[in-house]
């Protein structure tokens, strides 16, 4: 591990803030502070995938996610912001913090002086910022994905940042087609489904290319596949949302397909895993590695244990995958032409019904071998407490 000049371990994560993503949010936590009140702030601002950012290091990490679902008592935390429950749907920026040793920062993802003050003393760059994969803004994912990752490097390169991981995401080799067991040695997608997927590409390609060892700036990407947890504010609300309009009640082809889930806690676990083995000489340097629950699921086996766990019917009715597919993509094609007129945003785009009806898992041997990662919360525990963090999206709630 890693020591800043200041003598503490320091790390800052990138995240989006909801609507306005070009926005990051950074805290320094040392290792002085008290666990009980880092679980308060991770129930404040939900867990690292699902917050707009947190900055802490390796160690604090762990202990937030050892004492997460503990006994210790927070009674006492002095957190103004809306009860932990209700916080996925809030910006880190509407929330505020009275916690001893923390300090935020806010800035454009852009803006490198705005990520040189953040960057101070920092060894430790996790970067995950990106706007969310079902927006449409192609502008908007090259200025965050693109732009925005190149002025994240020059500016841990100028202030003498040592490791950079990145979240990227396996989607970067999907082009809905199957993918069974893919290993990290496909070929990136020639004909991306989106702009998230487009650009996803080029910033990986920007990260694995700036690892330079005897410059001191080393990398990695992580490559998680179907995140979900607790509080998550994209899957489950949208599937939920969807169940009560009454969209549903359909499969898409014969509902066998086998895809990777993976739960936000062994996500986190996977980045820490690769911040740690990132040092010269690693094998992990300039790679980028698949992290899953390494459990392979029927997709529709999956939303349906959620949405029944919520008190909603599973999907029974079958549709061919290539009908849906093919009227998802004449939708998307009209929203593109109407789009100066009026505005239509199609439910099924053609990336959802892909990951919908296709098979996609990746192997996770490379990640085991170099890292010694091991999912750390199994598939059926992950969807068990994700379940449990929604009492307010129930049926009949």
């Amino acid at each position: 591990m890693l020591i800043s000049r200041s003598g503490l371990v320091r790390a800052v994560a990138f995240f989006d803030v909801g609507v306005t993503p070009l926005v990051i949010h950074a805290c320094h936590i040392d290792t002085r502070t008290p666990v009980y009140q880092l679980k308060c702030l991770m129930r404040s601002a939900d867990t690292i995938y699902w917050s707009r950012a947190q900055v802490i290091d390796t160690h604090c990490w762990r202990n937030i996610f050892n004492s997460f679902s503990s006994n210790t008592d927070d009674s006492n935390i002095n957190c103004d912001c809306e009860p932990w429950q209700h916080a996925y749907d809030q910006a880190i920026s509407d929330v505020r913090y009275e916690l001893p040793g923390v300090t935020f920062h806010q800035g454009d993802l852009c803006d490198k002086q705005a990520l040189l003050t953040a960057l101070r003393d920092v060894s430790l760059v996790f970067h995950c910022a990106s706007p969310a994969p079902a927006s449409d803004d192609k502008a908007l994912f090259e200025r965050v994905n693109i732009q925005g990752t190149q002025t994240v490097i020059q500016a841990c390169t100028e202030a003498g940042v040592q490791k950079m991981v990145l979240t990227s995401s396996a989607s970067v080799v999907f082009e809905g087609t199957d993918i069974k067991n893919g290993s990290e040695d496909l070929p990136y997608a020639k004909n991306p489904i989106d702009y998230y997927t487009e650009t996803k590409i080029e910033q990986e390609k920007l990260v694995l290319k700036a690892c330079n060892q005897d410059t001191g700036l080393l990398t990695v990407a992580i490559r998680p596949h179907g995140i979900f947890g607790p509080r998550d504010p994209q899957l489950v609300p949208i599937l939920v949302d969807m169940a009560r309009r009454g969209k549903m009640r359909f499969i898409i082809g014969d509902g066998t397909n086998l895809v990777d889930f993976t739960y936000v806690e062994n996500v986190v676990h996977g980045h820490i895993l690769a911040a740690e083995s990132l040092r010269p000489k690693s094998p992990i340097c300039g790679k980028a590695y698949h992290i899953t629950n390494d459990e392979p699921v029927r997709f529709w086996d999956f939303m349906s244990d959620v949405l029944v766990g919520l008190g909603y019917a599973a999907p029974r009715y079958h549709l061919p995958y290539s009908l849906v597919y093919g009227l998802a993509l004449l939708l998307w094609l009209i929203s593109l032409l109407l789009r100066p007129l009026v505005a239509f945003k199609p439910t099924f785009t053609p990336m959802r019904v892909a990951l919908a009806g296709t098979h996609h898992f990746y192997s996770v041997s490379r990640a085991k071998q170099d890292m010694g990662y091991k999912p750390l919360v199994s598939l059926v525990e992950g969807i068990k407490r994700t379940v449990e963090s929604y009492p307010h999206l129930r049926h009949g709630a």
